[in-house]
């Protein structure tokens, strides 16, 4: 069985923290939380009335594993995938080919799981 721990001990290291990549379609992310997705959580972290970039510098190891918990881990079912190795890289590129170029970093990070 799959352990939401060891997972987000492999995943956290691999997705960095803080980067703003003008290629990247998820745009301000940090530890693998984009900004849109921090906006659909409503937290703003500096308390400025807005969510932008500075609250996606300043989230927490804490905050992030909190979100990766309950809005993906949890409708996942992930306690039950019983092979943590599982990947879905070739379905996001065939669906969207400019996202290639992040291929090789993605194929990294599913061999640190091997």
């Amino acid at each position: 069985m799959s352990s939401f721990e060891l997972f987000a001990a492999k995943l956290f290291p691999l997705e960095g923290g803080f980067s703003d990549d003008p290629n990247d379609r998820g745009g301000a992310t940090n530890r693998g939380v984009t900004i849109d997705t921090w906006r659909q959580a409503g937290y703003d972290k500096d308390g400025d009335d807005d969510i932008d970039r500075e609250d996606i510098r300043l989230l927490s190891v804490e905050d992030c594993m909190n979100l990766l918990r309950y809005n993906y881990w949890n409708r996942w079912r992930g306690d039950e995938i019983r092979d943590q190795r599982v990947a879905f890289i070739r379905n996001i590129i065939r669906n969207d080919p400019t996202q290639k170029r992040f291929e090789k970093g993605w194929m990294n990070r599913v061999n640190e799981f091997i």
